[in-house]
């Protein structure tokens, strides 16, 4: 490659993943992301071997997200784009059953609902399927660092879940823009 190649290439990725500006001088999104993120375009979308999620289930996977815990735990979460990512990902998943008290992981202290991702662990989720498992897995990485077999993990998601992921790992990057939270789920 020529330099006058790479110099072009390297100022077209550069201008792909930075916010331009129109004439007028605001700042627009990111271009890339317009092209990359499709949205849900059927009216089904595919949830493992040989099952079909209509939208009416995604629809009630939401229902958790809208509870005055659901607003607690977003309320703790906020500030910090990773945590925040996290607790939106537990709270659309699996119709938000994962944030319910209960779980080891869902703590209440002086009236204050929180995450306690120390106790999000294998032991404690050993009992789910390997989707679950896997999802809850990517969450406790999210939320505290952990470490995370993304081979594993991924690999046991359907389609929706891993639209939920892909959301929220552009959220904890401050992408969101480039793919938005699904509005089905």
């Amino acid at each position: 490659m020529t330099s006058t190649t790479t110099r072009a290439t390297r100022q077209s990725l550069h201008d792909a993943v930075r916010p331009w500006s129109t004439d007028r001088g605001r700042t627009e999104h990111y271009p890339i992301c317009h092209v990359a993120w499709s949205g849900h375009a059927t009216p089904k979308a595919r949830t493992g071997i040989g099952r079909e999620q209509t939208h009416d289930e995604s629809e009630r996977a939401d229902a958790m997200s809208t509870t005055p815990q659901a607003s607690e735990l977003r309320d703790w979460a906020r500030g910090n784009r990773p945590t925040e990512a996290a607790v939106e990902l537990l709270l659309r998943s699996f119709g938000g059953r994962f944030a319910n008290h209960g779980y080891p992981w869902v703590r209440i202290d002086d009236g204050d609902t929180w995450i306690d991702w120390t106790q999000l662990t294998e032991d404690n989720t050993a009992a789910f399927s390997g989707g679950e498992r896997g999802l809850l897995a990517i969450i406790a990485s999210l939320g505290n660092g952990e470490r995370v077999d993304l081979v594993t993990a991924v690999a046991a998601l359907d389609v929706i879940r891993t639209d939920l992921v892909l959301a929220a790992v552009a959220h904890a990057a401050g992408v969101g823009a480039c793919h938005p939270w699904p509005a089905h789920h």
